[in-house]
């Protein structure tokens, strides 16, 4: 008999990272524009929990929110949603920007989702993920709404000291803080 699981060590996992409802602050770890696996557009937004509000909206099915620390992604297909497509990506890209909707155009995109430079990483992003239905099958989902790029007086002052550490360690908070000045943050 075959062996069922022959080539499982070079598979790679499948583990199910969206986002669920919830309040967050989110570090972006990165952002990449790719294909799925019928060809089509995705933009995905790779994070890492940094902190969760109390005050979320509980995840369906007594999942519990995401834990400090827990990767997650939002992935926005042109399949899945193509009258909402651009406008999701804008709105993600204003956010985190604090840019105006005659900033952000598929110069800004590109520049965003470059692999090699990643100008997002690091920066840290207020999220809300609100139980909803899809119009068409009212299919369960999670609808993100963006709330801006967190400077880091806000992450000290909402953020326990001791879950803050978690996530950056005071050379990394400080790097931050110089680069959000130079965007214009905080």
């Amino acid at each position: 008999m075959a062996n069922p699981f022959e080539g499982l060590k070079s598979a790679r996992p499948s583990i199910n990272r969206y986002i669920r409802s919830g309040h967050y602050l989110a570090r972006i770890d990165a952002v990449k524009l790719a294909k799925n696996r019928t060809d089509g557009d995705i933009f995905a937004i790779e994070m890492t929990n940094v902190y969760t509000f109390p005050d979320g909206e509980a995840p369906r099915g007594g999942q519990p929110p995401h834990s400090v620390g827990e990767a997650f992604s939002e992935v926005i297909s042109r399949a899945g949603s193509k009258d909402m497509y651009l406008p999701r990506i804008k709105g993600f890209i204003m956010s985190v920007l604090n840019a105006t909707e005659d900033q952000v155009d598929e110069n800004v995109a590109l520049q965003v989702t470059d692999g090699a430079v990643q100008p997002l990483k690091g920066l840290v992003i207020e999220l809300v993920g609100k139980n909803a239905k899809t119009k068409v099958n009212q299919k369960d989902i999670v609808r993100i709404d963006w709330a801006g790029q967190v400077p880091v007086v806000r992450l000290r002052s909402v953020v326990p000291a001791a879950v803050l550490t978690q996530s950056f360690d005071e050379a990394a908070l400080t790097a931050l803080e110089a680069r959000q000045k130079g965007m214009g943050v905080g």
